[in-house]
C-alpha cells in the first residue's frame, strides 16, 4: 500500500505554504519530514489525515486505510488514566494486563492508573505515543513526537515504536537529525 501526493498546494491567508509537492509513502517504511519552521510539515500531516483541505493537487489513499496520530498537543482524555486512554482505542482487543505491559515499557508502573492530568508533560507524551501505536491502523502520523523527552527516554520510546510498528507506514515530523538517526527513517525535506 502507498500514499501518493500529487502536485499538492496549500495557501494560508494569501501566503503559499507549499506548492507542487510530489511524494510517495510506502508501508513497511519510516519517513521523517524535516524543514524549517513554517515549511508546512504540520499542515502536510493534517492534509494526509484529512483534517485540512489542500488548495491544489491531490492525495491518493487506498480505500479503507486506517490512520492513527500523535499531534503536537497530546489530545488525551485528562480525567482518565493512561490505561483507560489506551483502552479507548483498543477496545476489548487487548486485556488490561496487556495494556499495562505495553505502557510499562515506557512509563513507571505507579503512573499507569493515575489520571493523565496528574502526569508530567513527558509522561503524557508517552501515553499519546503508546495510544497511536496500539490503535488498529495502517498508517501512523506523528507530529514532533519526541518533544520534551530526554535522550534516554527517546531511546526507550523509539525502541517501543520500532517493536510495535509491525510493518505499518510511519510518517513523523522532526527538527532534529539525531531523532532521524535514532528511528532510522528516510528524510523527506520540505522547502
Amino acid at each position: 500500500m502507498a500514499v501518493k501526493i500529487n502536485h499538492l498546494k496549500k495557501i494560508y491567508n494569501g501566503k503559499t505554504i507549499f506548492e507542487d509537492v510530489n511524494l510517495e509513502f510506502h508501508d513497511h517504511r519510516i519517513y521523517c519530514l524535516m524543514g524549517t519552521s513554517g515549511s508546512g510539515k504540520t499542515t502536510l500531516l493534517h492534509i494526509l489525515l484529512g483534517l485540512v483541505r489542500e488548495d491544489g493537487g491531490s492525495v491518493e489513499r487506498p480505500a479503507g486505510m486506517r490512520w492513527s496520530a500523535v499531534f503536537q498537543e497530546d489530545r488525551l482524555s485528562e480525567g482518565f488514566s493512561a490505561i483507560e486512554n489506551i483502552r479507548m482505542v483498543t477496545g476489548k482487543g487487548m486485556s488490561k494486563s496487556e495494556i499495562e505491559g505495553k505502557l510499562a515499557a515506557i512509563l513507571p508502573l505507579e503512573s499507569l492508573d493515575k489520571p493523565v492530568k496528574d502526569l508530567s508533560g513527558g509522561m503524557k507524551r508517552r501515553v499519546a505515543i503508546c495510544r497511536a501505536m496500539l490503535a488498529k491502523s495502517d498508517v501512523i502520523i506523528m507530529d514532533e513526537p519526541f518533544t520534551g523527552l530526554d535522550m534516554a527516554t527517546k531511546q526507550k520510546v523509539v525502541a517501543f515504536i520500532l517493536e510495535n510498528l509491525k510493518g505499518r507506514l510511519l510518517i513523523l515530523s522532526t527538527h532534529h537529525m539525531s531523532e532521524v538517526k535514532l528511528i532510522q527513517g528516510d528524510i523527506v525535506y520540505l522547502k
